[in-house]
C-alpha cells in the first residue's frame, strides 16, 4: 500500500529501505546450510526453500541438523520453522502447521523456547490430517477458491468423497490436481535451484559471464 495510507493505519510506523544486497547474503547464509545437506534446494521466496531428503539415511535426524545448522548462522536470533512429508504439498501444509504450533509456544513466556521447529507428516498420519484442513489451505486461485466455498464445501474432508471425474467437470483441470492432493499425491519434484548454476560463454571477440537463476 501507499505510505500515507500505511500511517492512517500505524502512526508510529517505523519505515526502512530496502536492502536487496543484505537480502541477498542472508539468503546465501541459509540456503548454504540446506545445500551441505542435498543436493535439491528450490528456494519459492527469500525465507523459504523446499528441501529434498529422500535419499537421508534418517531424513527426521537430518532435518534436525538442518534447523539446528540454519539457527546456527543466525548465531540463534531466528527460530528456523519446518514441515516434513512425503511431497511438496504436503511439506508446505505441515510447515504452516509448524509456524501456528510455534505462535502458540511464543505465547507461552515461562517457557525456554527451543531453537528451532518443526511439524512431521508421516504417511499413516496424512488422511486424519488432511481431512480437517479448511479448503483455503489449498495453493489455489482465489477465485477457485471461492467456487469450491459457494458449492457448500468448506473442508477438505467435504472434498474428498467428490468423484475424480465430478472435480474435473465442476473446477476444470485444477480439480484433478485437487484430487491428487487430497488423497497424499503431488508428482512435482523438488527442483535444483540453489546454488544457481554459472555458465562462462567464450568467443575470440567476447567474454560474457552470465548467472543463470
Amino acid at each position: 500500500m501507499l505510505l500515507t495510507s500505511a500511517y492512517s493505519f500505524a502512526p508510529e510506523l517505523v519505515v526502512r529501505e530496502y536492502e536487496r544486497d543484505r537480502e541477498r547474503d542472508v539468503s546465501h547464509q541459509w540456503l548454504g546450510a540446506c545445500a551441505r545437506v542435498s543436493a535439491l534446494v528450490e528456494p519459492i521466496s527469500p525465507h523459504s526453500a523446499f528441501v529434498d531428503l529422500t535419499h537421508a539415511p534418517s531424513p527426521t535426524r537430518e532435518l534436525e541438523t538442518l534447523l539446528q545448522a540454519v539457527a546456527e548462522t543466525f548465531s540463534w536470533e531466528i527460530v528456523p520453522l519446518a514441515g516434513l512429508s512425503t511431497n511438496k504439498f504436503l511439506a508446505a501444509l505441515a510447515c504452516r502447521r509448524a509456524v501456528r504450533e510455534w505462535d502458540t509456544l511464543a505465547l507461552r513466556p515461562t517457557k525456554p523456547h527451543p531453537p528451532f521447529h518443526s511439524f512431521l507428516l508421516p504417511e499413516r498420519s496424512q488422511p486424519a490430517f488432511l481431512r480437517r484442513l479448511p479448503v483455503g489451505e489449498l495453493p489455489l486461485d482465489r477465485r477457485l477458491l471461492d467456487r469450491i466455498l459457494r458449492s457448500g464445501m468448506y473442508t477438505l474432508g467435504d472434498l474428498l468423497p467428490v468423484p475424480e471425474e465430478e472435480m474435473v467437470r465442476r473446477f476444470g483441470p485444477e480439480g484433478r490436481r485437487v484430487y491428487q492432493w487430497l488423497r497424499g499425491h503431488d508428482a512435482e519434484p523438488v527442483r535444483a535451484l540453489y546454488p544457481p548454476r554459472v555458465i562462462t560463454l567464450r568467443s575470440p571477440e567476447v567474454e560474457i559471464d552470465t548467472e543463470q537463476t
